[in-house]
């Protein structure tokens, strides 16, 4: 007998290899001559190993693998992206592996089965990020999202905190915002549809984002054109492309690349009913989340597939990841296409079914619960929400959970407001606040005290029992800066309840803790962000002791430069917002110049659109006097590229009220912004609060052209607008009309009949009768009759 044959040089058994580690010791051990087979060999062995202990080794092998590009084949190029596809791994080995294979037409030599797992590991690959590969915003990389908003620990059972096992089909990302909202670290229910990382057939690993930029993402998606026109050369002899060609669509929805050709195919597969009525049910739910996530509208096809969807006999035999497919693909066609609404109702009540229900995990009870309350199905809600209840015996629900479960109750409590109640007393029943984390029970506290829930007379007493929980000095130092600033929102809601002298009393330990100088300094700028947007909507004094720290923090130059667009934005405008910053500035002028300097910076300044030019000029306005080199540049901002015409209503009364505020006397800019005004969608667009607003500007600029006076005064005076004038909005437009001498009996003589009816005159108390009636008498255009009819209500009152 033969000896056995030795091994080439060079070779590694590498499935006799056992961990990851022994996979990297042994590429390192080839040494410089490691070839492209050993990293595909490699790699491959190390797919079918522990995820997080296998993407390490990856990354050893991958650096390994650059060496080998040259001499890569298509069975390796196909190799390592299947692999590092399974194991969620980039890196740019992977986008250079692309490159050679579009080079060399490496697809041309691959089988229709090669080519269908090649494009399924592209897809898979490219999956995340609006923008490409890596998810970069603002050139940073994304967090990939975390499940249930939090990641899960497990232990050694393989069991999660939310109870069951976990499951990709469920999985809820969070998103984070620059900071503005208060409710920040609450997922939003109703859109919770959009989280779900559900592809049915398919299964996305976790994705490491290492070294993986646009251009290696540019050359994968052109990798997968090229596949795909490869593959559909096979489609007319051979009948298994076309039963993938569903699959293949949704992952290539998923990753944000469309084929026209692959569509049509698709259509032409469910747009028969006899047709569709022999597709598998994993190829309709493809098809379904395909189309949809591409925006595909036509409804004559989209009723054919969804009818066939949605029969009872088919759902009925659907597994789980299928029917949530299924859901939350109907649930974003549903808030499209109002046919779609029906399918939606349908695949809802079979996902709350008893029997499915028994085997729901706390994820899948908050993206069902969260789709019901988006579509206001109170009895849906009603029946998950009595499960949940009944589960929370059986499975731990996440503090997350729970939150979001009470946020998309909270949705329903227009319908069934003691549902609210009872999820409240559900959540706290077993151990008081105890049940829920520092964290969490703030999140309860922001949900409940929403507008929907204030008017809830029953609710009040426990809102006022729950903050003065929250609002412990041990439970305020456990929190925090973040949750700082939404219990600091959470009492500004309070004061509009009956006691909101309590709800003021408890706010000076919510900020003093806030400001706190260990918190302040290891702040990030969202959380200080934050913390600036919830004092600017408490209105907290900018000469209160605790306030002036948080300023002076702010206004550092090394934290201005930290800074994001959006964020210096918030933090002027709730700068400004502060009662007494004109007190404050007048004492620290030095804040007010490093932020005038980070506003001026050239790049700074190039950046802001108008609209945020309007929020830096009436911001600074309110903090302070700010030089006059910074609005003559800010005012050249405006007029730059002739962009006005893009102005809000709200940020043209900006500009006109910053302009009053710092007595600028700017015609061209002023009438730029009148054109804006009279334009034709314009004048009828703008409040009476916004028009009364613009002639008090008007006329402090000195502003008399009298055609814009008649244009705005008529329509202030036309019957609908006279109507919802208050006292402050007369005594505006008299005292406007006074500066400049507009004259014009006949309007002082229609506001005059409006102030004198006997509904509207109990409005006005004597100081705003006595001013009107002074500025009536300096009117040239004041008839006698007008002034009379003004003094005789006056004696009445």
């Amino acid at each position: 007998m033969a000896p056995p044959a030795k091994p080439t040089a060079g070779f590694v058994a590498m499935r006799d290899l056992k961990t990851p580690s022994d996979v990297a010791r042994a590429i390192r051990g080839i040494g410089p001559g490691v070839q492209a087979r050993h990293v595909t060999a490699a790699f491959r062995r190390l797919a079918q190993m522990s995820r997080d202990e296998g993407r390490k080794a990856m990354r050893s092998v991958a650096e390994a693998g650059l060496r080998t590009v040259g001499s890569a084949g298509g069975d390796d190029v196909a190799g390592v992206l299947e692999a590092c596809a399974r194991m969620g791994f980039r890196h740019g080995l992977l986008g250079r592996l692309a490159r050679r294979a579009v080079e060399k037409r490496m697809a041309a030599e691959m089988g229709s089965d090669r080519l269908t797992a090649l494009i399924t590991a592209v897809c898979v690959l490219t999956r995340r990020g609006k923008d490409g590969i890596g998810g970069r915003e603002n050139g940073k990389r994304r967090k990939r999202a975390e499940w249930a908003g939090k990641p899960e620990q497990v232990d050694e059972k393989g069991k999660g905190r939310g109870g069951g096992e976990r499951e990709k089909d469920g999985e809820i990302g969070t998103r984070r915002d620059s900071g503005v909202d208060p409710l920040q670290g609450v997922q939003g229910l109703d859109q919770v549809s959009e989280s779900c990382g559900i592809v049915a057939g398919g299964e996305l690993g976790e994705l490491d984002g290492e070294g993986m930029g646009h251009g290696e993402g540019s050359m994968l998606g052109m990798l997968l054109k090229v596949a795909c026109d490869e593959l559909l050369l096979f489609r007319e002899r051979d009948k298994c492309i076309e039963a993938n060609l569903p699959r293949l669509l949704s992952f290539m929805a998923a990753s944000g690349h469309k084929d026209q050709r692959l569509v049509d195919g698709v259509v032409a597969m469910v747009s028969c009913p006899n047709r569709a009525a022999h597709l598998e049910d994993g190829q309709l739910t493809n098809a379904l989340c395909g189309l949809e996530k591409l925006g595909f509208k036509d409804e004559a096809v989209l009723d054919v597939l969804c009818a066939e969807v949605t029969d009872a006999e088919r759902m009925g035999a659907f597994h789980k990841a299928q029917l949530f497919a299924v859901v939350v693909s109907l649930s974003r066609l549903a808030s499209k296409l109002g046919s779609m609404r029906k399918f939606c109702l349908a695949a809802l009540k079979e996902a709350s079914e008893p029997g499915r229900l028994a085997s729901y995990t706390g994820v899948d009870f908050i993206v069902v619960l969260g789709i019901a309350a988006q579509h206001g199905l109170s009895d849906v809600g009603g029946m998950l929400f009595q499960e949940f209840c009944r589960r929370q015996d059986v499975i731990v629900f996440s503090d997350q959970q729970k939150s979001l479960a009470l946020k998309a109750i909270t949705r329903l409590a227009s319908q069934e407001p003691q549902l609210v109640s009872k999820m409240v007393d559900s959540l706290l029943e077993k151990k008081g606040e105890e049940n829920l984390s520092d964290s969490a029970l703030v999140s309860v506290l922001c949900i409940w005290t929403t507008q929907q829930c204030q008017h809830l007379p029953q609710h009040r007493d426990a809102i006022r029992a729950l903050c003065k929980k929250v609002c412990t000095p041990s439970r305020l130092s456990r929190l925090s800066t973040g949750d700082l600033a939404r219990v600091i929102h959470v009492l500004y809601r309070c004061q509009k309840l009956d006691d909101p002298l309590a709800a003021t009393t408890e706010l000076q330990p919510v900020v003093q803790e806030a400001a706190q100088r260990a918190r302040l300094i290891s702040l990030n700028a969202v959380d200080l962000s934050a913390l600036m947007s919830s004092l600017g909507l408490a209105r907290i004094s900018a000469v209160e002791p605790a306030v002036k720290l948080v300023l002076h923090e702010v206004c550092t130059p090394s934290r201005l430069r930290k800074f994001e667009r959006r964020q210096l934005m918030n933090v002027v405008h709730n700068f400004g917002s502060l009662p007494h910053t004109r007190d404050f500035t007048s004492f620290d002028k030095l804040s007010l110049s490093y932020l005038e300097s980070e506003l001026l910076r050239p790049h700074r300044l190039h950046s802001f659109s108008q609209g945020d030019v309007a929020v830096v000029l009436h911001g600074l306005a309110r903090i302070g006097q700010p030089s006059r080199r910074a609005v003559s540049a800010f005012c050249a901002k405006l007029l730059e590229g002739d962009r006005t015409s893009e102005l809000r209503q709200s940020e043209v009364l900006h500009i006109f009220t910053a302009l009053r505020m710092l007595n600028v006397r700017d015609e061209g800019l002023a009438e730029v912004l009148i054109d804006v005004v009279l334009s034709d969608q314009g004048l009828r667009s703008f409040t009476e609060h916004g028009l009364t607003g613009i002639l008090y500007s008007l006329a402090h600029m000195g502003y008399d052209d009298e055609r814009v006076w008649n244009e705005i005064v008529g329509e202030l005076t036309r019957v609908p607008r006279l109507q919802k004038l208050g006292p402050h909005g007369f005594s505006d437009i008299f005292k406007s009309m006074r500066l400049v001498g507009f004259r014009d009996a006949a309007s002082v003589d229609l506001l005059v009949g409006e102030m004198s009816k006997p509904n509207r005159l109990q409005d006005f108390d004597p100081e705003h009768l006595f001013w009107i009636t002074q500025d009536l008498k300096r009117l040239v255009g004041g008839s006698d009759a007008a002034i009379m009819a003004l003094q005789a209500c006056m004696q009445q009152k």
